[in-house]
């Protein structure tokens, strides 16, 4: 009995509890467990053995539901209540059987008191306490005032009357302040509610009218239920603002507003209708929670607040950082978020703010929050240790960070340790270190002129620290250029420390010979000025331009000016083959040999002998100085020349006072011998020469041997060389501190390396030095002077001054042609090429070419016979038969034979002709008749010498005697003039050997071959198709299977057969794409391939099935594949079973699952069924005790699920619906618990163990249910296996018979087949046979092994029971290596995200790809954004090499381009040079015409030249002359000058080289110059003809009748003169752009590398070629003409003109003034080219530089690529290994 309480117990606070519930919440015992906490967590106890994690650490959590009314009887009040003001009678009306119906309510009496506390509903309590309110009194209110927010989920009010006819419930959540109605209640809702909705919520915010709860019945206890979230709808987010405001309220009140009277509609004021009416509850539930908003499961009460059990009370503790009565707030410390709810999962707890230590509480901006990103919105409150900021990461005004402690420690912040006499702000400093901004911590806001960290010193180039000056320090004044390492001045006394170069107080000066005040360490630049090439050492002091010799440029004065060069040590070089020698002396000239060295200079040498004088004339000495005299000569004896006499004489006396003044008179006579080992001597001693005096020194050759006179013995002697001797140069003197300079060049012997002819290469010191002697020696540079037509430019070799000769062409100055070459020209010179037989040696005349040659020996180079002979040299007659004059000088054939003859001799007649044209003969040659002499069909004819017949060789076509008749298989009538023989045009396609193939006169064609018919045999017979011209025409090769029957054979061009429906081909042999069943002879049949399953449309061609997707089958593919499932018009899946434990391999096509043998199921039946043990397939039955377990599982499971079905039933309507018989019938035995609860001492606690144990009960359900769930699943899958055997024998029963029916199939398609007998079935039968046959063997075998097949299976179950051993210790040992190979894979694919990181840049694995980056076995690897990836960087330096050879390429195109229009330009420029050779051929031809008069015109040019050397002239006539000559009108109208003004625009816009064309105009400034010098002394200057020649006829024609024609030519000359200036300045002013197009060229050279700088020489070459052509073309003749023209007047006048120079020398003082200006303009042009030329040469450098860091960079690349493919492959090699697993 005590068992059976205790169960009834449970039951009872398991279904209060629910029924409680039905809102939503669980509910949960005022009692609170205690609590621990682990690790932080918190934990709650429920008893000493199990404890449980805290319910709010890892999500919401929540408060137990209770009454809320329990305890706050104080906060409850009505607005009506009997009894308050006196005693009330009241009746009842439902006590109809009581004797007594009326009773007294008075507050005064606790027994007969009412009041509203009375509602408050407690465990265990009675009926005999309630509320009521005054009798008739309809408008009443109940109101609850809650002291904080709680959660409200539903409302159960028990009446003791009538309920209300009419009620709504309200709610408040902000303490009364506002309400909002929950629902309303009423019998008639539109009566009483009109406007409100009266149906059931369809939302949980509807507020509508309910009429359930306000019906007459019952007329006691009745209830009126209302829950805020009824169960019945359903919400979507139960956290959702929406409904936690719903939720939530601070006060509720519910408003009864009409009363039930029963049928007194008429409701009056008498006593006795009142006291039947009102209204009365027994108890009120309000269920609820405190509102933690999930942020607390626990609530207590306020300090002060009563106590008691089963209280809900109304302050949370709250989790999660929160705080507050709700949690409504965070914790003072937790801003850094803003605060929210919890929800579900996620706790939102307040996170705590990063304050660093120095604060303890903080708060949210919201401002803060959104600038952040809404990361950190957490701002702390009073900073303590002197921090600040957001996060007191700041240290506070005048105190600084200090960077060694961290941010952490109190003591973090440093007050500032500032100078406050240096200092600004008070003493300010920096707060923290800031590498950025380049800030230090704690370093003090200094003054203007004030450093240090304290700020007190003052800063470098600063002094006079003081404290009322407001920068702190005065500036030094010092230039900063000239101090050393910026050290200013000393900070007290404000003196300047200067750097070693410079002086001054304030060191802005540079030392004498220093320039360049800059910020190098020494502060000046030494002027360093060449010794040689400047005046002295001093410079400029800003730009260090020295003082420079004439033509020497340069800062240093080190290099020659543009077309200048440096005079060498051996530059006084005197041929002795040129000198005057004596009677017996000879001149050897030399010719060169291309493949050595000359060992000579000049034309060769002079031979002497004994007793052979030379003197050599000297009048060139430049400087004066001592010389070395060095004799150059070959040896061609074995000895020693013992005796060599060398005397100087000279001519002028010595001065006195100059440093030859020491010379005595012994000291010019020497005395040698010539060494037979060597080719030079050195004369000693050194010999004293000066400037500007004549010399003759003289060699005498005494005697080659002294014992013995040889006239025979010779020297050959090349030429004497004056060395100056540098010790005797002032800046190899020691006096000047120059030894090491002097030993430096006598260690290298610089000097003697010069003495030879055969020199060895200078090093780069030795060339430095000889500058400077060569600038010292000759007083700066000498011109180079270059023959224009020799050489290949105006410009020399710097060093020496040799000129770049063309072919053939030596000297200097390129002016002269080699020994045994001729005729110098644009080209160079040509060899002489003199016969070796024929001529007497290899030379010629220099100007014909001509040959001196031997005997009979003729022509230009002595190598042929005369005219009529032939053999050279044994020149014989030729033999010509009289018919001709001259024959082959080479094979003696006669060349031109008359006659009509022909032949070696003239020995026969011509084709066409006959006869016997031999001497002796003489038989004429004369026209073939064949047939006739009019016309002939013959080749040729001949005389038969026997007969003297004329034999006929016919042409082609032709036959006869006379060839008068048309040949085989020709046809025409050649006997007609006119008519000829023609070829029978039958394409070819006739036997030509055949006679009669076509007819002769016709030709049509009779016998054609080859299949063809027709007049030409042009067509292909009937069955054959073809071009007959072609010889193709072939037999029409059709199907018959195929082919339409009733069509012609095929068509006559292309031979297509006419074929049957969907049959394609040339011979109709085969269906077309998606058709089949060829062999049927009607055309071929649509596969209907279906487009879901098939792959494509085609088809087996001779059955007709389709090529299938995976998964698919069937003939046209739209069923699923064996061991397939699933509906094939969406997807087919694989059934995937267990092959050891199924039944067979197909599933269920339906569903998927498999056929699972006995014990084993799941859906692949992998898995032992329920009642049966182990591991599938080895599954054990458990046995009987199971089956009986089972059973009352069962039992259990269907009372379990019979009490849940009740359960619901009651969630859904409550339990006074459903339960309500049973709890009245409960109720009544209520009180029977209650008593055996009060004689027995049963706890609430124990009660909990009762609730414990039933929890753990219904575990245990729960886990038999799962199991009874896994017996079921067993049996079925037991069951499903025996099925699916059971269809495995059918499906394999069917396809033997399948197998049978095709193999019938196939024999009748093949007794079909050879029933056709069609020619093309033959192959198709024969494999239709094998299969056939294979079929039947296979059907044949199919019983077989379906008779076999138990038998097998017995066999495999006993192996199997005898194996299953073996197998199980195999495999626990491959268990035990996949394990292994497991752990392997894993080290190996821990590895793969690093090699995903290296190569592909991202952090992909192998079981996740990076979804940037990929990795090894994802769909890519690397991207835009993985830049650290090898690959992508890899893929990044092949773009840019493929970049690179993108840009090469183009700039190859563009150096094609430009080569391509070099060429055209020197096409053009080959075109002016050929008419520029013309005009100076003509003017050759003048000058030879005009030498007749050169002398008298030598005369008259010396006057002029006189003249024009006159020193004095006046400025004011000068002036006078020059606005006379400016006053002058042009002799060119406008458009003449715009003309010219065009045509050197455009010369300018297409100039691409400046320095050129500088030189160029400098050239022509020079020409200008001496044409107004010279007339006709050097052909090159013949415009100076014309000049010279129009100021003598201004002379001559103003004294007489040429007066008016002289001012004419002066005039001509001025414009001239104008027009050239005006084009320079035209020039001038367009230098920016041409310079832009300069660097524009410059920079694509560049790119070009030396070929483009080669083609650019050339280019320049041609362009001034070009243009000294034009002006040469357009000037020279016109010049000649008019020279002749005055020479002539030159000769009648010459007498008036030397009266008239006298009054004309202001003219041409004026004259010769413009062309001093010109010149000077000249020079500075070439200047400026020279410099451009320097700049050019530097880019061209640069561009190598350039060039060379390009192939290396792409060396790099290169190596990048190998790399790369070397990780590609790695990364090949172990994606490989991955996937394979090898």
């Amino acid at each position: 009995m005590k068992r059976l309480r205790l169960w009834c117990v449970v039951l009872v606070t398991v279904c209060v509890s629910y029924a409680s519930n039905s809102g939503g919440h669980s509910y949960r015992t005022q009692r609170r467990w205690p609590e621990r906490r682990v690790n932080g967590r918190r934990l709650q106890v429920i008893d000493e053995g199990r404890t449980y994690p805290h319910a709010c650490n890892e999500s919401s959590c929540y408060p137990a539901v209770g009454n809320l009314l329990i305890g706050r009887q104080k906060y409850l009040w009505a607005s009506s209540t009997c009894g308050q003001q006196k005693k009330e009678q009241f009746c009842i009306v439902s006590h109809l059987k009581e004797r007594k119906k009326c009773f007294v309510c008075d507050s005064q009496d606790l027994q007969r008191s009412h009041e509203i506390e009375n509602i408050v509903s407690r465990i265990g309590g009675n009926r005999l306490k309630w509320w009521q309110a005054e009798n008739g009194k309809e408008n009443v209110t109940i109101q609850l005032d809650l002291e904080a927010e709680f959660h409200f989920t539903h409302l159960i009010i028990t009446f003791k009357t009538f309920r209300p006819a009419a009620m709504l419930i309200e709610r408040s959540y902000d303490f009364g302040r506002t309400w909002k109605v929950y629902q309303y209640f009423a019998y008639s809702c539109a009566d009483s509610f009109p406007g409100i909705p009266n149906k059931p919520r369809e939302r949980v915010t509807d507020v509508v009218c309910d009429s359930r709860y306000s019906g007459v019945e019952p007329s006691t206890e009745g209830e009126v239920i209302f829950r805020v979230l009824p169960p019945n709808i359903e919400v979507d987010d139960p956290y959702s603002s929406e409904i936690q405001d719903l939720l939530k309220i601070t006060n509720l009140r519910i408003n009864f507003t009409k009363l039930h009277t029963l049928g007194d509609n008429l409701l009056d004021q008498s006593k006795q209708i009142k006291m039947k009416y009102y209204y009365a509850v027994y108890e009120m539930v309000v269920r609820g929670s405190c509102s933690c908003y999930g942020h607390a499961n626990q609530c207590v009460g306020e300090l002060g607040q009563p106590t008691g059990p089963d209280m809900v009370y109304g302050k949370c503790l709250c989790t999660h950082h929160t705080k507050g009565m709700n949690c409504e707030q965070c914790e003072d410390m937790y801003n850094d978020k803003p605060w929210k709810p919890a929800i579900g999962k996620q706790t939102n707890a307040c996170e705590k703010c990063n304050c660093n230590g120095h604060a303890t509480r903080c708060h949210f901006d919201p401002a803060v929050w959104e600038s952040s990103g809404r990361v950190s919105g957490g701002v702390c409150d009073n900073c303590q240790h002197y921090t600040m900021g957001q996060n007191c990461e700041q240290c506070r005004p005048f105190y600084f960070r200090d960077s060694r402690l961290d941010i952490t420690h109190p003591d973090v912040c440093q007050p500032c340790d500032c100078d406050p006499y240096g200092t600004l702000g008070k003493g300010i400093c920096e707060p923290h270190n800031d590498s950025i901004m380049g800030t230090v911590a704690g370093v003090c806001h200094c003054k203007k002129n004030v450093e240090g960290r304290r700020c007190d010193h003052c800063k470098k180039g600063f002094w006079n620290f003081r404290p009322d000056n407001p920068d702190g320090c005065e500036p030094c004044s010092c230039n900063l250029l000239g101090i050393t390492e910026k050290q200013g001045c000393n900070q007290f006394t404000g003196e300047c420390t200067c750097k070693r170069n410079v002086a001054g107080r304030d060191c802005n000066q540079c030392l004498t010979e220093f320039w360049g005040l800059s910020i190098d360490e020494v502060g000046c630049k030494p002027c360093d000025c060449d010794s040689g090439g400047a005046y002295d050492h001093n410079c400029d002091v800003v730009n260090g331009q020295c003082r420079c010799r004439p033509h020497v440029v340069e800062r240093r004065c080190d290099q020659p000016e543009s077309g200048y060069f440096v005079g060498n040590l051996d530059y006084l070089t005197y041929e002795a083959e040129l000198t005057r020698g004596c009677q017996n002396c000879q001149v050897i000239v030399r010719e060169p040999k291309p493949d050595r060295k000359s060992t000579w200079t000049g034309l060769g040498f002079m031979r002497v002998y004994e007793g052979s004088n030379l003197k050599f004339n000297i009048s060139d000495i430049p400087q004066t100085l001592e010389y070395g005299i060095i004799i150059r000569y070959e040896h061609q004896l074995p000895k020693d020349w013992k005796k060599v006499i060398v005397s100087i004489k000279r001519l002028d006396p010595i001065e006195q006072s100059g440093p030859c003044a020491h010379t005595k008179p012994s000291n010019d006579k020497k005395i040698i011998r010539l060494s037979s080992g060597e080719t030079h001597v050195l004369v000693p001693p050194s010999v004293c020469l000066e400037k500007g005096k004549m010399y003759t020194i003289r060699l005498k050759f005494k005697y080659y041997n002294r014992q013995k006179f040889n006239p025979q013995a010779f020297v050959y002697i090349d030429s004497i060389v004056l060395i100056p001797q540098i010790d005797r140069i002032p800046f190899f003197q020691k006096i000047f501190g120059s030894e090491r300079n002097r030993d430096e060049f006598k260690r290298l012997h610089c000097d003697e390396i010069l003495f030879s002819v055969s020199q060895r290469k200078l090093p780069d010191v030795c060339k430095k030095f000889l500058y400077s002697i060569g600038f010292y020696v000759f007083d700066g540079g000498l011109k180079c002077g270059c023959n224009l037509i020799g050489s290949f430019s105006e410009q020399c070799d710097q060093l020496g001054g040799q000129c770049q000769c063309k072919t053939n062409v030596v000297g200097r100055r390129c002016d002269r042609c080699t020994p045994g070459t001729y005729g110098l020209d644009q080209k160079g010179c040509k060899s002489c090429n003199c016969h070796s037989e024929g001529s007497l040696d290899n030379f010629c005349n220099i100007e014909t070419g001509q040959c001196r040659c031997r005997g009979s020996a003729y022509g230009q180079h002595c190598d042929k016979c005369p005219r009529g002979f032939w053999n050279f040299p044994n020149c014989e007659v030729c033999n010509c038969n009289d018919h001709a004059d001259a024959c082959d000088l080479t094979n003696g054939h006669c060349l031109n034979c008359r006659n009509f003859t022909t032949g070696p001799n003239c020995d026969r007649c011509i084709t066409g002709y006959y006869g016997d044209p031999r001497i002796g003969v003489q038989i004429s040659c004369r026209p073939c008749s064949c047939p006739h002499s009019k016309f002939s069909h013959a080749r040729d004819c001949e005389l038969d010498r026997e007969n003297k017949n004329v034999i006929c060789h016919c042409e082609e076509g032709y036959k006869g005697e006379k060839c008068e008749e048309c040949a085989d298989n020709f046809y025409g009538n050649p006997s007609v003039p006119g008519e000829k023989c023609h070829r029978c045009k039958c394409n070819d396609n006739i036997d030509v050997t055949v006679p009669g193939s076509c007819d002769p006169l016709t030709g049509e064609c009779l016998l054609c071959i080859f299949n063809t018919e027709g007049p030409s045999c042009e067509y292909c017979k009937h069955g054959y198709y073809g071009n007959a011209t072609q010889h193709n025409c072939q037999m029409c090769v059709c199907s018959t299977l195929g082919t339409d029957p009733n069509a012609k054979q095929c068509n006559e061009t292309t031979g297509q057969c006419t074929c049957l429906p969907n049959v394609i081909g040339k011979t109709c042999d085969q269906c077309a794409v998606g058709f089949w069943n060829f062999s049927s002879g009607e055309g071929c049949k649509p596969c209907d391939c279906d487009p879901q399953g098939s792959l494509s449309n085609d088809c087996n061609v001779f059955d007709g099935w389709c090529h299938c997707k995976e998964g698919y089958g069937g003939r046209t593919c739209a069923d699923c594949k064996d061991n397939y499932w699933g509906d094939p018009k969406t997807k087919c899946i694989p059934c995937d079973c267990d092959f050891e434990g199924v039944a067979t391999l197909q599933c269920r096509r339906n569903d998927g699952t498999c056929f699972c043998k006995k014990g084993i199921v799941g859906r692949y039946c992998d898995q032992c069924a329920r009642g049966y043990t182990g591991k599938a397939p080895e599954c054990e039955h458990c046995g009987e005790c199971f089956e009986q377990w089972e059973c009352k599982i069962k039992d259990l499971k269907n009372q379990a699920l019979t009490l849940i079905e009740k359960f619901k039933e009651v969630n859904n309507t409550g339990t006074t619906g459903v339960y309500t018989e049973e709890f009245e019938e409960m109720q009544k035995k209520l009180d029977e618990i209650q008593k055996i609860l009060a004689s027995q001492n049963v706890t609430r606690f124990d009660t909990s163990e009762f609730q414990i144990t039933l929890q753990f009960l219904s575990l245990n359900m729960t886990t038999n249910e799962a199991l009874l769930e896994n017996v079921d699943s067993e049996i079925n899958g037991t069951l499903q296996r025996i099925s699916d055997a059971t269809h495995a024998l059918n499906d394999l029963r069917g396809r033997a018979g399948i197998l049978e029916l095709n193999a019938s199939i196939l024999e009748y398609n093949a007794t079909k087949l050879q029933e056709a007998v069609v020619e093309g079935a033959l192959n198709i039968t024969k494999k239709a046979q094998k299969s056939s046959d294979l079929s039947e063997i296979q059907a044949k075998a199919a019983h077989n092994i379906l008779d076999e097949s138990a038998e097998w299976r017995n066999k495999t179950e006993e192996l199997f029971r005898q194996k299953k051993k073996d197998f199980n210790k195999t495999y626990d040992e491959n268990k035990a290596i996949l394990e292994n190979i497991s752990d392997q894979t894993s080290v190996i694919e821990s590895g793969v995200g690093e090699i995903n990181r290296l190569v592909c840049d991202g952090v992909g694995t192998v079981d996740k790809c990076d979804h940037v980056c990929g990795g090894a076995g994802c769909d890519k690897c690397g991207g835009i954004s993985c830049n650290n990836g090898a690959i992508t960087v890899a893929k990044n330096a092949l773009d840019l090499a493929e970049e690179a050879q993108q840009n090469i390429a183009r700039k190859k195109a563009a150096a094609k381009n430009l080569l391509t229009k070099m060429k055209n330009l020197k096409m053009l420029a080959d075109e002016a040079l050929d008419k520029s050779r013309e005009a100076v051929e003509q003017t050759s031809n003048f000058q030879l015409e005009s030498g007749d008069i050169s002398a008298e015109m030598m005369d008259l040019l010396l006057h002029v030249e006189k003249f024009l050397d006159t020193e004095g002239l006046q400025y004011e006539k000068i002036q006078d002359l020059s606005d006379e000559c400016l006053n002058l009108k042009m002799s060119l109208g406008p458009e003449e000058i715009e003309k010219l003004a065009h045509e050197i625009k455009e010369i300018v816009k297409n100039l691409t080289n400046i320095e050129e064309i500088f030189n160029a105009t400098s050239q022509k400034h020079e020409e200008v110059k001496e044409l107004v010098n010279r007339a006709v002394i050097i052909k090159k200057n013949a415009d100076a003809v014309l000049k010279v020649a129009n100021n003598v006829n201004v002379n001559l024609e103003e004294a007489k009748e040429s007066q008016d024609r002289a001012e004419t030519a002066i005039a001509r000359t001025r414009e001239f003169i104008s027009i050239v200036d005006r084009g320079l300045k035209e020039i001038e002013n367009q230098t920016q752009e041409a310079k832009a197009i300069s660097e524009n060229s410059l920079r694509e050279l560049e790119k070009l590398g030396k070929q483009s700088g080669k083609l650019q020489e050339k280019y320049s070459e041609n362009k001034r070629s070009l243009d000294k052509a034009l002006n040469e073309a357009q000037n020279s003749t016109k010049l000649a003409v008019k020279a002749e023209e005055d020479a002539q007047l030159l000769e009648k006048k010459y007498k008036e003109t030397e009266n008239l120079l006298g009054q004309k020398e202001v003219e041409s003082n004026d004259i010769r003034y413009r062309t001093q200006e010109l010149k000077e303009k000249a020079i500075n042009l070439v200047a400026l080219a020279t410099k451009r030329y320097h700049d050019f040469k530097e880019l061209e450098a640069n561009f190598n530089k350039n060039n060379q860091t390009l192939n290396r960079y792409k060396d790099i690349l290169d190596g990048l690529l190998q790399e790369s493919e070397e990780v590609i492959e790695d990364i090949r090699k172990k994606s490989t290994l991955y996937r394979e697993c090898t």
